[in-house]
């Protein structure tokens, strides 16, 4: 245990929306009660507001994880995932060599 407390925000319900994930981080910093940020990069609007916070805060903490490689190399940021091109090439070629042609996505 590390003795850490983490506020986890979410979108409401399923749906996803951008707005309101910018206001979160914006809301987050301002408030001034965080000590870092755990963050995915879906999108352009969410990188702006990333790289808002890297400007006005240096040394701010910032966590990138599920989606948004790109943006996380570009700032110098720590990241947890994937790089999703190599993974979608290293999957289609291996469906392909097993004699897939057609698949199902969900």
């Amino acid at each position: 245990m590390t003795g850490a407390i983490v506020n986890w925000e979410s979108p409401q319900g399923d749906v996803f929306d951008s707005d309101h994930m910018v206001s979160q981080i914006r809301d987050a910093i301002n408030s001034g009660k965080y000590d870092g940020m755990l963050v995915t990069i879906p999108n352009s609007a969410i990188a702006g507001a990333i790289m808002e916070t890297k400007r006005s805060l240096p040394g701010f903490p910032i966590v990138v994880m599920n989606a948004g490689i790109q943006t996380a190399k570009q700032l110098g940021l720590l990241s947890v995932l994937q790089d999703e091109i190599a993974s979608g090439e290293l999957i289609g070629n291996t469906l392909l060599d097993k004699g897939t042609r057609a698949i199902v996505r969900n």
